[in-house]
């Protein structure tokens, strides 16, 4: 039995170890103090190729060693914890590697420090056993990875992911001036209950199109990965049996001429629009999804009865004229009143929870879930409302 370790955003731990469940998974207690890390029992490599299905990754690897380290020995027992492994079983010294480091907290060392030590580590270990591997620091064929928690935690793993997180899911053709993460975004259409079957889902401020695109795979079963064949597993022999497993996985996704579900994407920019379609046409999806331009105010012109809505409104974080987003809030939930069904949900991506608090129950809508949940390094709120009961 070996054990796995994922990442996705910090606050959606807990959807990513159901999703794991779901996949017939047992989940481990969390890495104590890392953040958005969750810990998996498998048996084989080609179970991983279940786990790359899930939405909500951003990397997957395999745990070697856990460890708290007193701050004045952390340096030393990193190296002397390399030294020890046996990195023949990942593919040294007929691969190049590499070490990355990440820390939380605050620490009496730096990342490169630490990427120094666990480095040497592995080259003298290897060293002695075998002859000195290679390091390439850009192009690695291997990466190793050193997690520090903000109390002196160490996790030790094996990416097979790569530098590119897979939260870039690799059809963003436009790069819209606020773009969404599209592990996000499956977040907020899990919390929301998504379902294809159940009618139509709606961003009407939509961007980039991600929530969109995001919808339409999830309906048609189409892993992350599509699009992403820049994956360290595909380039390390090691990793053949899940790179067989996972290519005939991706050679069986079909996308049909048309679906029994309905998704729109609407935006006041006509060029937000157009890029939303250049995303859903990379994505192989834009046939499946209409797009239109309109303002959200007059959102119940056009649509009624709506069961989904999710989208990503403006923050006026940085912007001028911060009562104008407070305008774009007050017009959406007068919208959603008229529009949305009766047991619809709203999701939001927003950090504007003092203005979800202000509008939504003066147009009748309560918030069922609200998380806080990291964009990057920024906090933003994923919220699901529905109608006063």
């Amino acid at each position: 039995m070996k054990t796995g370790y994922a990442s996705t955003a910090i606050g959606l731990e807990d959807l990513l170890e159901d999703a794991l469940r779901e996949k017939g998974f047992r989940v481990l207690p969390r890495p104590e103090g890392l953040r958005g890390r969750v810990a998996f029992a498998f048996e084989n490599l080609t179970d991983l190729v279940r786990v790359l299905e899930i939405p909500l990754l951003h990397r997957l690897g395999i745990l070697i060693h856990t460890e708290t380290i007193p701050p004045e020995r952390f340096l030393a027992r990193i190296k002397e914890v390399c030294h020890t492994i046996d990195w023949r079983e990942w593919g040294l010294p007929d691969v190049t590697f590499a070490v990355r480091a990440a820390r939380r907290g605050n620490h009496p060392f730096r990342s490169p420090d630490v990427e120094r030590e666990a480095g040497a580590g592995v080259v003298e270990g290897m060293t002695a056993r075998v002859r000195r591997p290679r390091v390439h620091l850009d192009d690695p064929d291997l990466i190793i990875r050193v997690d520090v928690g903000p109390t002196h935690q160490a996790a030790i793993w094996v990416d097979l992911v790569g530098y590119e997180s897979l939260h870039r899911r690799g059809y963003r053709a436009y790069e819209h001036p606020a773009p969404m993460k599209g592990t996000i975004a499956a977040a907020m259409l899990r919390m929301m209950g998504y379902a294809p079957e159940k009618g139509l889902l709606v961003d009407p401020m939509a961007g980039g199109g991600t929530v969109g695109i995001e919808a339409a795979w999830m309906a048609l079963n189409v892993p992350p990965v599509f699009l992403r064949r820049n994956l360290l597993l595909f380039r390390n022999p090691i990793f053949r049996e899940l790179r067989e497993a996972l290519e005939a996985r991706l050679a069986a996704v079909r996308i049909p001429e048309a679906v029994p579900f309905a998704i729109a994407l609407g935006d006041r920019f006509a060029r937000h629009v157009e890029g939303a379609r250049q995303n859903a046409e990379r994505a192989g999806v834009a046939h499946l999804i209409t797009f239109y331009r309109e303002n959200v105010s007059r959102f119940s012109w056009r649509f009624q009865n709506v069961p989904f809505v999710a989208t990503n409104p403006p923050y006026g974080l940085r912007v001028a004229y911060p009562e104008e987003v407070e305008r774009v809030y007050a017009a959406f939930f007068r919208e959603m009143s008229r529009a949305l069904a009766a047991e619809g949900r709203i999701g939001l991506m927003t950090p504007r929870l003092d203005l979800v608090r202000k509008h939504a129950p003066a147009s009748g809508f309560r918030i069922l879930e609200d998380r806080q949940v990291f964009h990057g390094k920024l906090p933003i709120r994923l919220i699901v409302l529905g109608r006063e009961e």
